[in-house]
């Protein structure tokens, strides 16, 4: 995921554009799923960090 923002973050390109954010949303959903699956969800502990650690994920971590 991490990647997929980097490249969008320098894409000029609209056709690929939309491909990468497919691709990143693609990623994204994935990553919720698993997370469900495995039960990360109900824990504790993931869910105090949760937040720090999709922004870490994502590239968002300013």
């Amino acid at each position: 995921m991490v990647t997929l923002q980097e490249l969008l973050e320098l894409c000029r390109n609209d056709t690929e554009r939309e491909a990468l954010n497919r691709r990143l949303n693609e990623k994204r959903l994935r990553y919720r799923m698993m997370m469900e699956s495995r039960g990360w969800s109900q824990s504790s502990a993931f869910t105090q960090y949760e937040t720090q650690i999709e922004r870490k994920i994502e590239g968002n971590d300013e």
